[in-house]
């Protein structure tokens, strides 16, 4: 299951057959997901299947910070504290992990266009990376300087994974790109340990293959 957006047809198709990948909330357009508050409130629904169905996932995927953050500026009432933020993510991470599925965290890629809001992304990466520390089998996948080996720091306005500015989405290319290390970190949890993963925290549980994102 990947509670995450854009990518999820490039990780299923990635994974091949043996895996089952599903987006959480079920979203034809930009995944639903917003903010952590918005994310805790609705996690019990999110767990359930498209149709609304009971289940039970192996692997867990998720990252809450863009919305957080309110980089838009239309919408002032996703914006959440870093403390708020640190409680809800910590809260929504021990409720994925209750579910027994493996879990996994996708650190927040960058706010290309405004330096300003991207520090602000920084310091929330920098809170789940702490959060995280308090939950030694949950890997994490730095999307952040992923997409900063291309792109550079910000701000930047042209970069040919990144779409036209101001946007903190990507192209098919890109988000192609960022799907080999969303692939990477599932089939790690999914299949164990893979000592040259030395961006993911070691995990000794194995599961199969039914994939929330």
């Amino acid at each position: 299951m990947l509670l995450y957006c854009s990518y999820t047809p490039w990780v299923a198709k990635m994974l091949g057959s043996g895996y089952q990948v599903q987006h959480a909330p079920w979203d034809q357009v930009d995944g639903g997901l917003l903010d952590s508050k918005y994310g805790l409130r609705c996690l019990r629904l999110f767990l359930q299947t498209a149709m609304l169905e009971p289940t039970r996932y192996d692997v867990i995927i998720f990252n809450f910070g863009l919305h957080n953050v309110e980089c838009s500026g239309k919408w002032p009432e996703e914006y959440t504290t870093p403390a708020d933020y640190a409680k809800n993510t910590k809260t929504i991470t021990s409720i994925l992990l209750s579910t027994g599925a493996k879990v996994g965290y996708i650190l927040t890629t960058p706010v290309p266009w405004n330096a300003t809001l991207n520090d602000r992304v920084i310091q929330y990466n920098n809170i789940a990376r702490d959060v995280m520390k308090e939950y030694p089998t949950v890997a994490t996948a730095d999307l952040y300087n992923r997409v900063i080996n291309v792109c550079g720091v910000p701000p930047y306005f042209n970069c040919n994974i990144a779409e036209k500015q101001p946007n903190t989405h990507y192209t098919a290319s890109g988000n192609q790109y960022l799907s080999t290390r969303v692939k990477d970190l599932i089939s790690h949890l999914a299949q164990g340990i893979d000592e040259d993963l030395s961006w993911a925290r070691q995990d000794s549980l194995v599961w199969n293959s039914l994939v929330m994102l």
